[in-house]
């Protein structure tokens, strides 16, 4: 499949200061995928604004614990915060009538199967009545100057589920949740925005699994919401959706998917209101004999996008990659993974997987089975859409390791490139391990790195970490446990002089533990943009407000156009439509390990 790029509308006027870029006749598709906001993909509120405000949808707070729910806080500017969180506690919703409830597989470790249904639902639309819960109950918490706080919902509440929304006023607060039981544990960003619509690429009702969605609706207005899922057979309107099922304002519901969604080993999830707004997590609870075994959890994407990077990866003996591309739209997406090895001129380059992928449907990919990556040698990979349809993109890393590094961990990518990331969660005590992996997608241009640690009310630079350089292409793997030795409240930002994506990688290293989590971080809003496709000009054209990678400057600073490109006159325009097949090599990278 060749690869089929937007066209690009380059309209150059000779002006006093240097070329200027023609959004207006640029092709709507790219500018409208040069822009991602807070609400499509969590981003850190500067630290000069007014309020922060977070939602962490998926967790639980009751005595089974199937997914502890903590919330961890970092304020990463140099006052105190007053944040208040208001714990809101839910029911998991009873199976609809007629449906068919899934039988989970017995196991005498696992979490207690999910509650028996209380009352069934009368109307549609149907609000559950086992879901109207106990009032939110509020805590306000004194966060110092560059320190983090941690809070367990069931100190709060006592519910088969519970969500939480973190305020404060003034900005910079940085906020993870966390889950996590016998099978395992997650961390991944909160979300800064609430939508009418949700995806999600992965997921399983398979016997060995359960598969909790968690709707959460802060507002005081209700939300009636639809659902529609692709398995690997067929694409299911469940009736609990399809008349609309209602979520009551300032609450938060569980349904148990296998109720809906029976025995698949693959669902892929679209959920869209037709009043109101939602935040919605997935939790998946698998414990599969020889295979995913483990605990994750993973907030809905707001928005398809036509890129996601995914900074680690492996495919070995012990680890099982696989990447799981959703198209929610109603048109035919041509998709792209490309995957960038480290040490490419002793491994090779892998040619790109190719996917066309059906409207409402969703493809996977075996990475382990693929055969065209190099067992045992770390990659990053970019998931990306070919001809401009976007969609939803989720890597799914299982260990199949018996001791150490046990786990499932589930992510989405970044659809940003930013100057500055940052990790709440996080810690190198025994017997925790940490570690982040660095991506510099610039096929040209180095970067430059620097690591601190934010621990004790201080910004502590990492040793060995600063100003290290990324190369163009490659990624760079470090681990911070034996340099941040036994720190149990550590929290990570990592700036760059130009725009990576940065990963991070939690593990449990005990004999009878089990957790892997790997999630990008948060990015601030300063120096974020969106990766921009290569062109034969030589060029990347940045559509957003910052034109400077457009252009190349002369020894006096003028803009002048690449040599190899005729200068049009001035109110002429050059339209690029490149049928590119260059693959661009990753150069030599330090050894990591997913």
């Amino acid at each position: 499949m060749n690869r089929r790029l937007p066209v690009l509308v380059l309209l150059i006027a000779f002006v006093v200061a240097g070329v200027v870029l023609d959004r207006d006749a640029a092709d709507e598709t790219a500018v409208e995928a040069a822009t991602v906001t807070p609400s499509e993909f969590p981003m850190a509120p500067s630290p000069t604004a007014l309020a922060s405000t977070w939602f962490c949808a998926g967790g639980t707070a009751d005595e089974e614990a199937f997914a502890d729910h903590v919330i961890t806080m970092l304020n990463t500017t140099d006052g105190a915060l007053d944040v208040d969180v208001t714990a809101f506690p839910g029911s998991v919703a009873a199976p609809a009538p007629g449906g068919e409830a899934d039988e989970l597989a017995p196991d005498a470790e696992a979490d207690a199967a999910a509650e028996e249904p209380e009352e069934e639902v009368e109307e549609e639309p149907a609000t559950d009545p086992a879901s109207v819960s106990a009032e939110p109950v509020v805590r306000r918490i004194e966060i110092g100057p560059r320190s983090r706080a941690r809070l367990a919902l069931t100190d709060l509440v006592t519910a088969p589920v519970a969500s939480a929304l973190v305020e404060s006023v003034g900005g910079g607060l940085v906020v993870e949740h966390e889950v996590s039981s016998i099978h395992g544990i997650d961390a991944k960003p909160c979300a800064t925005g609430a939508s009418d619509e949700w995806h999600f690429a992965w997921g399983t009702t398979a016997r060995e699994a359960r598969e909790l969605l968690v709707l959460f609706n802060p507002f005081p207005d209700d939300a009636i919401v639809e659902g529609v899922f692709s398995t690997e057979d067929t694409v299911r309107e469940p009736g609990r959706f399809a008349g609309g099922f209602v979520v009551p304002g300032r609450s938060t519901i569980g349904i148990d998917l296998g109720d809906d969604v029976t025995r698949r080993d693959e669902v892929a999830a679209s959920l869209t209101t037709r009043t109101g707004r939602l935040v919605v997590d997935r939790i998946v609870r698998v414990n599969e004999d020889g295979g995913d075994r483990g605990l994750t959890v993973q907030l809905g994407v707001t928005e398809p996008q036509r890129t996601w990077i995914f900074p680690d990866g492996i495919a070995s003996e012990d680890f099982r990659e696989r990447f799981v591309v959703y198209n929610p739209t109603d048109e035919l997406a041509e998709v792209e993974i490309d995957l960038r090895v480290d040490r490419p001129e002793e491994n090779g380059i892998p040619a790109p997987v190719e996917l066309s992928i059906a409207p409402g449907s969703h493809a996977t990919v075996d990475m382990n089975e693929d055969g065209r990556l190099p067992v045992g040698v770390p990659h990053s990979a970019v998931v990306r859409s070919a001809n401009d349809v976007p969609v939803v993109a989720e890597r799914v890393l299982s260990s199949l390791r018996t001791s150490g590094r046990r786990g499932l961990s589930v992510t989405t990518g970044s659809p940003v490139e930013a100057t500055e990331w940052t990790f709440a969660a996080g810690s190198t005590e025994e017997p925790s391990a940490e570690s982040i992996t660095i991506v510099n997608l610039d096929p040209q241009v180095l970067t430059e790195v620097d690591v601190v640690a934010v621990v004790g009310g201080q910004e502590l630079p990492v040793a060995d970490l600063q100003g290290v350089v990324v190369e163009a292409g490659e990624r760079l793997n470090v681990d911070l446990t034996p340099k941040i030795a036994n720190r149990d409240d550590l929290a990570v930002v990592v700036r760059a002089t130009e725009p990576v994506v940065v990963e991070r990688i939690l593990a449990q290293l005990g004999e009878d533990q089990r957790g892997i989590a790997l999630a990008v971080g948060v990015p601030s809003p300063d120096g974020v943009r969106v990766p921009a496709d290569p062109v034969d000009l030589g060029v990347e054209v940045d559509l957003g407000d910052d034109l400077e990678d457009a252009p190349t400057e002369d020894d006096e600073g003028i803009p002048v156009a690449p040599d190899d490109v005729e200068l049009p006159a001035p109110d002429e325009t050059i339209v690029v439509d490149p049928d590119d097949e260059s693959e661009v090599p990753a150069e030599d990278a330090e050894d990591g390990e997913g």
